[in-house]
């Protein structure tokens, strides 16, 4: 007991230290400038992007006197992050791995590619996971002699929706769980549990009803999953033969990006080993948690789907511990101290390592493989694939020279990556209140946007890329660019 305090700590602190160091100190892009000025100024949007929970925290964290107001968002998703890897090797523990097993899938989480990049800007994905890992500990403690985790882990749930709809994906591995061990709960136990479980819900829907406000509740708990004003329910359980090749190999992909380490072989030995583990309902329970968040992924056709892979992360993390107890217990010669640390030195080193060589390898040879959209300031594959965001000011920079090249009273059309980041200046610093920006949408009009405006102002595009703008099929309109804007003139 002594040693898993002492071990936990060192994870808390150690994990604490390095998101801390990767933390994005300033402003971001599109979804995270949203989020970060959202948590200034209360905007809490009424649809399913709104996340209620993520939203009540960051408004708290955001009242800190530390730094600008953008570093304190971001520091939610730091700390969340945190919590999760504490959590996780807890969890580790209750499936009775070893403490270095325990530890060794902790690490391995804190440095797969998705969950670093959100561990240190303003997303709400971390604070989810912290949740979710709750979620998990509390099931894996429920014995037959001890009933009171299942309630408790159930009531939760409600919670745990409001901090991300991921948190169905969790529902078939509760019910499977329960299905294997319904013989340790008599009728009324199962009673208590299932009214834990809605009492914990009736709230959560309470919340989700006030914010989406549509005519009814369950309508408002629908809008919560498919998002009000755009409809993202054409994207779910789209699934297709002829994409199956596609998909199954971004899924293998995404998994090595994640584990580039010991610790992939780890949990891929753990999972042909599963005679080891087949037996035990709560490794049955990670096994269809795994499989679930997998087939939703596969079939979530949306430009970040790649997120959605994060509950089976944190399945796998718990089986790359289990494959660590396996591959040690079979082979001595790796449970020498010495080893052992090297081994765990490996996981956490080996992941940046890829991670940064990638990054720089694919710019040298002026390679952009995930088609990723370039922007002042944002160089696409550092971005994207170095997970850490220290030291940079490229959102604030870029939005804040852009800002002060214009003129008196100009028109700023911008479309939603950018446009959030200078949102947030004019919103949280206050930078140039007279410029007034209008939003764009890439299926929208830009030349009846441009009929719409004051004839007198000077109109400005904060980018020329015409898949998000369209001013080249617009006759008579070229641009001229002026810093980081282009101004939108009309040819005589």
């Amino acid at each position: 007991m002594k040693n898993d305090r002492r071990i936990l700590l060192f994870l808390i602190l150690a994990s604490y230290s390095f998101y801390l160091w990767s933390l994005a100190p300033s402003v971001l892009w599109g979804d995270d400038a949203f989020f970060q000025r959202s948590a200034f100024d209360g905007t809490l949007p009424r649809d399913g992007g709104g996340h209620w929970l993520w939203f009540v925290l960051a408004r708290a964290i955001v009242q800190v006197p530390l730094g600008e107001v953008a570093y304190r968002v971001n520091l939610l998703s730091g700390l969340a992050a945190v919590a999760t890897i504490g959590l996780l090797y807890a969890a580790g523990r209750s499936l009775n791995l070893s403490w270095v097993a325990a530890a060794a899938a902790a690490l391995s989480l804190g440095v797969a590619h998705t969950f670093w990049m959100h561990a240190v800007r303003a997303e709400v994905y971390t604070v989810f996971t912290a949740l979710l890992v709750i979620e998990l500990l509390l099931l894996f403690k429920w014995t037959q002699d001890r009933f009171w985790p299942l309630p408790v882990a159930l009531g939760l749930f409600g919670l745990t929706l409001l901090g991300h709809q991921m948190a169905v994906l969790l529902l078939p591995a509760i019910g499977w769980l329960g299905l294997r061990q319904v013989h340790w709960l008599s009728p009324a136990r199962i009673a208590l549990a299932l009214g834990a479980f809605l009492v914990g819900l009736v709230p959560a829907a309470f919340v989700i009803h006030q914010q989406i406000a549509a005519a009814d509740a369950v309508q408002s708990f629908v809008l919560y999953f498919t998002h009000s004003g755009r409809d993202f329910g054409v994207s779910m359980f789209n699934y297709g033969l002829g994409q199956l090749p596609r998909d199954a190999g971004l899924w293998l992909g995404f998994l090595g990006l994640q584990f580039p380490s010991p610790a992939l072989i780890a949990g891929i030995l753990a999972l042909v080993s599963f005679r080891r583990w087949i037996t035990d309902a709560r490794w049955q329970m990670l096994a269809v948690l795994y499989l679930t968040d997998t087939v939703f992924a596969f079939s979530y056709r949306v430009n970040d789907f790649y997120v959605f892979y994060l509950p089976s992360y944190v399945a796998f993390a718990l089986f790359i511990g289990l494959g660590w107890d396996v591959l040690t217990q079979s082979q001595r010669q790796l449970k020498t101290p010495q080893v052992q640390g090297a081994l765990l030195a490996a996981v956490v080193v080996l992941p940046p390592l890829v991670y940064l060589a990638l990054a720089t390898t694919l710019t040298a040879l002026g390679l952009n493989p995930l088609q990723i959209r370039e922007l002042p300031g944002r160089e696409p594959n550092r971005y994207f694939l170095w997970p850490g965001k220290e030291s940079y000011f490229g959102a604030h920079d870029y939005g804040t020279e852009l800002l002060s090249g214009l003129p008196p009273e100009s028109i700023l059309i911008a479309d939603y990556t950018p446009y959030q980041t200078l949102l947030y200046l004019q919103t949280v610093e206050h930078q140039r209140p007279d410029v007034t920006l209008v939003p764009i949408g890439s299926a929208d009009d830009l030349a009846g946007a441009l009929q719409a405006l004051p004839s007198a102002a000077p109109v400005f595009l904060a980018d020329r890329d015409p898949r998000y703008y369209g001013w080249d099929r617009i006759a008579g309109v070229q641009l001229e660019q002026r810093g980081w804007a282009h101004q939108v003139t009309r040819i005589p």
